[in-house]
């Protein structure tokens, strides 16, 4: 069954929404199933042509005749597949997507998306309409061209009047896209346009091994809670593959406690693996026992990730690889909302480095959520994050 086809069948069963789930109502549930798979299945959209693209966002967008959510978020899900792996797929299909509000919030479906549509959005945003405000502005955030960009900058001094958000700043917008402007107001990108997944050490033939590790057991106790420390990553640049950091430091460490780092960012000096002065003590008490029981299990990890393959669309948002979590540079791929650290010393967002799915170190065990790592070149410092579902 190709996408096509399984959209077909899409169109075919009719559904409803239940009060738990889609409730299929004269059909086949397990073909609609099947179906459902094959076109979220982000393995089926790379190596179609742009015409092939083309033809299967037309018939996504139909999907929403049907109204049930179930059958809206499939579209949504097509379209944004198509935005990673197919360009210039959604280029005819732009106004309908904006007409009919069929995109997520991260708004990449515009990436490739050209001056009439940002003329659109920039029209768009100048209407009564509040809820779409934010969709709006991560959507143009995305085309990032030069008359994006310069709006970008104008609101960032002089915030337009429909813009009433107290709780982040208009510019904020363009970290969703991955950039953001300066202090002095240049463009600025937040991750390194190259990018290798990260793949279990026996996936990967002994010549494409990477020098990295995770979760490495190291002589440090964490300075709140007196456990024991690991290096949650830990980077040898010395090798050729990991030229594009371009970072200087000869080697990035990051500091992780099993317990305190999953409730406040524990901030490393990269030069040396130890302890930021940046690092107070938090203004609240951490719960000493948050993650009581998991040392044996998480601080053993049984499958340490090394470079794999190199990401096939370099600069481009979207999975480097299909079917893996875990990558080292390239734009992230968030879970939640994006979230870049702010650096304690320079103030400036830090750059993400990478990130590790937690089921790929500790596969036996049932941890979840994927650890992203951020870095400063400049100050030489180095923090994680965690995002789960």
């Amino acid at each position: 069954m190709n996408i096509l086809e399984a959209i077909s069948i899409l169109h075919r069963v009719r559904t409803k929404d239940g009060p738990h789930h889609v409730i299929i109502i004269d059909e086949d549930e397990s073909l609609f199933r099947q179906a459902s798979i094959v076109v979220s299945d982000e393995a089926n959209y790379p190596g179609l042509c742009k015409e092939q693209g083309q033809a299967i966002a037309r018939q996504a967008i139909t999907l929403v005749e049907h109204k049930p959510s179930m059958q809206r978020y499939l579209c949504h899900t097509i379209l944004e597949a198509l935005a990673k792996y197919v360009p210039g797929a959604l280029e005819e299909v732009y106004p309908q997507i904006l007409e009919q509000n069929l995109f997520f919030d991260s708004g990449l479906v515009f990436q490739d998306a050209q001056a009439d549509t940002r003329d659109l959005l920039l029209s768009l945003l100048e209407t009564k309409n509040k809820d779409m405000k934010r969709k709006w502005l991560t959507a143009l955030a995305w085309i990032r061209d030069e008359v994006a960009v310069e709006t970008f900058r104008a609101w960032r001094l002089t915030p337009p009047i429909w813009y009433q958000s107290t709780d982040r700043p208009i510019e904020s917008f363009t970290r969703y896209a991955g950039w953001e402007f300066t202090t002095e107001g240049a463009v600025r990108d937040l991750y390194f346009h190259d990018g290798y997944e990260l793949l279990s050490h026996g996936l990967v033939e002994e010549e494409q091994a990477g020098s990295m590790k995770v979760f490495q057991k190291i002589d440090q106790t964490c300075c709140w809670c007196g456990r024991p420390m690991v290096t949650g990553l830990d980077i040898d640049q010395s090798e050729d593959k990991l030229s594009f950091l371009t970072t200087h430091i000869p080697r990035l460490r990051f500091l992780f406690c099993i317990n305190c780092s999953v409730q406040e960012n524990i901030f490393s000096n990269l030069t040396d693996g130890g302890w930021s002065k940046h690092t107070p003590h938090p203004p609240y008490p951490l719960n000493p026992h948050y993650w009581e029981g998991m040392e044996e299990c998480t601080l053993q990890a049984r499958e340490h990730v090394v470079l794999g393959n190199r990401g096939h669309a370099t600069g481009r948002y979207g999975r480097y690889w299909i079917g893996s979590n875990s990558q080292l540079g390239g734009l992230p791929q968030w879970v939640q909302e994006p979230d870049y650290p702010q650096c304690p010393s320079c103030k400036q967002c830090m750059l993400y480095l990478g990130q590790v799915e937690i089921g790929d170190v500790d596969s036996e065990n049932d941890g979840s959520g994927v650890l992203f790592f951020f870095l400063c070149p400049t100050c030489q410092l180095g923090v994680y994050d965690i995002q789960c579902t």
